[in-house]
């Protein structure tokens, strides 16, 4: 991350980065600074009611967890919250590479990735065999109930990891 910074990138470019990778976000980067952008990818996506936008895959299509609010972003003019778990996609046997939070409403509001570093999962289950199963999402969201749904590996169906208060 310290290339980041040297180069002079905002501190949402950096945050976008550390978040891909799986990389801690810098001390600086405090619960005074707004949301960093959400992945390009997941715009068409946001506000979308989660059945219309995917079919729900059967609960035994996927395995996971959503463990934690591991941020909460304070500042103007966009706050959110940074989400993390782990999933694993067991029809295709991979961690599903995109995650979709879902608000109180039914409706996509966040979005983010796996590739996150989870060797406890490796450890406590044979039948997972890659050892970045972690994900972190982001939700421009405060408070209520949100589901978190892993983007299956042929991208037309969703599975849910679990459902976590804000």
């Amino acid at each position: 991350m310290r290339a980041w910074v040297c180069a002079g990138r905002s501190t949402g470019a950096v945050a976008v980065a550390a978040l891909l990778v799986g990389c801690e976000q810098p001390a600086w980067l405090t619960d005074r600074d707004p949301l960093p952008a959400l992945p390009t990818w997941s715009e068409p996506l946001m506000g979308r009611p989660i059945g219309q936008a995917f079919r729900l895959a059967p609960e035994r299509a996927c395995i996971g967890n959503v463990e934690q609010v591991e941020h909460r972003y304070e500042g103007a003019p966009r706050p959110g919250v940074r989400i993390t778990g782990w999933a694993w996609d067991a029809d295709g046997k991979v961690a599903p590479a995109r995650i979709l939070v879902v608000g109180p409403d039914g409706r996509i509001a966040g979005a983010g990735a796996t590739g996150r570093p989870r060797p406890d999962v490796n450890e406590a289950r044979a039948d997972i065999t890659s050892p970045t199963t972690g994900w972190a999402a982001l939700a421009p969201l405060r408070k209520g109930r949100v589901t978190v749904y892993g983007v299956l590996s042929d991208g037309a169906r969703v599975c849910k990891l679990g459902r976590l208060k804000l």
